[in-house]
């Protein structure tokens, strides 16, 4: 049997460590009753918003959009944007739970990120195919660009910290950068 895992039918007493692992003393949650009334109701929220994009995807995939190739593509990210940013809010959802990590005052963030990763990833792939990213859209002819819209979403979503610190590089560039109002520590 492994070293990690007792042999069936053992009992564990105070005592019984591996190298690596010891037994916890203290199995309490560090989270009082109210705070996990909270935590619960967010991931009841997480869920929910996944199960919005599923059906909105059953419901897209059955609408024919063949004459509307670009509004089918902006949606094919859309999709991608959440689903890749439900991914990135679950991973953090979990690891602050998990971490001892989690605040209340952050709901604001957990609540509205999933839906900022639509917006953020069709606004990025909008800037991508204007090539304002010095990036070409030119894909392999045999690939199929609602794939390719996909993982742009995806990736936007996933990574929405990196894309709009890169976004604004872009606008700055574009635009100049101003110091009045926002001042940023450099």
């Amino acid at each position: 049997m492994s070293a990690l895992a007792p042999n069936i039918g053992d009992s564990l007493s105070a005592t019984a460590t591996s190298a690596n692992h010891e037994v916890p003393t203290d199995w309490r949650s560090f989270y009082p009753p109210e705070a996990w009334k909270r935590i619960r109701a967010e991931g009841i929220y997480l869920a929910s918003v996944l199960s919005f994009a599923v059906v909105v995807s059953v419901i897209l995939l059955r609408i024919n959009l063949a004459s509307h190739e670009a509004v089918q593509r902006f949606l094919v990210c859309a999709l991608g944007g959440i689903a890749g940013s439900w991914i990135y809010s679950m991973k953090w959802y979990v690891r602050a739970i998990t971490h001892h990590l989690w605040h209340h005052d952050l709901v604001v963030w957990r609540v509205t990120s999933p839906f900022m990763g639509i917006f953020l990833s069709v606004s990025a792939y909008a800037v991508l195919k204007a090539g304002l990213l010095g990036i070409t859209l030119e894909q392999n002819p045999q690939a199929d660009p609602k794939m390719y819209a996909y993982a742009v979403g995806f990736l936007v979503g996933l990574c929405s910290d990196v894309v709009m610190g890169k976004l604004t590089e872009v606008a700055e560039t574009l635009f100049g950068r101003t110091t009045s109002r926002h001042p940023q520590n450099t």
